[in-house]
């Protein structure tokens, strides 16, 4: 049987190697903050415990954070940036395998925290959990 080829059909075109690189500094400023889970701590992370109230909030954060095109743009957006205590607390789990450059923050949802740590516009995930120092749900 032969191939009948549709008028309206276009045919299929290669994306251009230059369409993902960005043309100039001002295309780099404008660009969306990516969120990433390279460095996800499953091993802490308690999201299956998530209700699912506090798991459709999280979502709806993420996808503001996506929204933003500087860090700087986090707590107006309502998103909260405090620096976590570090390596002499409960905390100190959190920091495993990652450099000692890198300062983890929350995102506070009530007791649920959402640890992360920013690199240029990478919002990195680090993992989501009840607040430590308390452990209530």
């Amino acid at each position: 049987m032969g191939r009948i080829n549709a008028p309206h059909k276009k045919k299929n075109k290669a994306i251009p190697e230059n369409a993902a690189i960005l043309k100039n500094k001002q295309d780099k400023e404008n660009q969306k903050l990516h969120i990433s889970f390279e460095y996800y701590q499953n091993s802490e992370c308690q999201i299956t415990a998530l209700p699912n109230n506090f798991a459709k909030r999280i979502l709806v954060d993420l996808k503001r954070i996506g929204q933003l095109s500087s860090p700087a743009e986090l707590s107006k957006a309502n998103i909260c940036t405090d620096s976590i205590r570090g390596y002499d607390s409960s905390y100190k789990k959190f920091y495993k395998g990652l450099s000692p450059d890198v300062k983890l923050k929350e995102h506070k949802i009530n007791r649920w925290r959402v640890f992360y740590f920013i690199v240029e516009k990478i919002f990195n995930i680090r993992c989501i959990v009840l607040h430590p120092e308390t452990g209530k749900r």
